[in-house]
């Protein structure tokens, strides 16, 4: 009699504590987002991917190019299925690179800017050169499109300033300078050389000197900030040298991350020490 009064209890929904990290909730979301972006009518585009199911749209010829300028120069690489027919200006010495898809021979690559003599097929699959020179840049071909390529020129470092040398009170040679580039420079060199054209040959420095070899410096850079202008200081220590007090010829250049180096600077004085 009691059993017949009994009544079943009601279900917990509650399952949290069963599911402490919520994993029930990523189920949910892979479904959510297999209704949104998937259906069975879309079954047929996963049969076109297998062999012998090429489509017609991947069937037609295509292509894809980029232009990649050097990396100093900080610029993005440009895409080029993504910028119209006209005029395109990008650094010197960027890098091309284009593809050819489809039938051989449906596209082509032609070009006036590489200044290459030696070129292969326009209709290779694959091309890659350097921007050397100003000119057309073209894929010719169905959805092909053509640009007429201007180049900024990357134009060699130069060295702005040189101060005069000094000595400090510790007798360390202290001279002054400023350089400037384009995009940054890289390093720098200072070549010491004994002038002795201009050494008083008299007394003790009347015989011929012994060979020393030049002394070949580093010049300092900027550990922070840009190096596309800056001053700096060489210093260094001479007084145990024996060119110290004598006149020398000092001759310094700096060069740019594209390898090219200033005009020489020459500057002579007594070396301090």
């Amino acid at each position: 009699a009691q059993a017949e009064k009994a009544k079943p209890p009601r279900p917990d929904w509650a399952v949290s504590h069963l599911d402490p990290f919520g994993l029930r909730f990523t189920a949910l979301l892979l479904l959510c987002v297999g209704l949104l972006f998937g259906s069975v009518s879309r079954m047929s585009s996963v049969s076109n991917m297998t062999p012998g199911g090429v489509s017609g749209a991947m069937a037609q010829s295509s292509w894809e190019g980029w232009i990649s300028p050097p990396s100093y120069t900080g610029m993005p690489t440009l895409y080029l299925n993504d910028l119209p027919t006209g005029a395109l200006k990008v650094p010197e010495n960027s890098q091309v690179i284009v593809r050819l898809y489809g039938e051989v021979g449906a596209l082509t690559v032609n070009e006036t800017v590489s200044a290459r003599t030696e070129v292969s097929s326009s209709a290779d699959p694959a091309h890659a050169f350097a921007l050397k020179q100003n000119g057309t840049l073209e894929i010719a071909g169905e959805g092909g499109r053509s640009w007429d390529v201007t180049l900024t020129p990357d134009r060699p470092p130069v060295l702005t300033y040189v101060g005069e040398a000094e000595a400090s009170a510790r007798g360390e040679m202290s001279l002054p300078f400023s350089a400037a580039d384009d995009y940054a420079v890289v390093d720098g060199t200072a070549e010491l050389t004994l002038d002795l054209d201009q050494v008083v040959r008299a007394h003790g420095l009347s015989a011929d000197p012994e060979d020393v070899a030049t002394i070949e410096l580093q010049l300092p850079l900027p550990i922070t900030g840009t190096r596309h202008a800056f001053d700096e200081t060489l210093i260094d220590d001479f007084s145990a040298h024996p060119w110290a007090h004598l006149p020398v010829e000092l001759r310094l250049q700096v060069r740019d991350a594209a390898d090219q180096v200033s005009d020489l600077e020459v500057v002579t004085f007594n070396l301090p020490a």
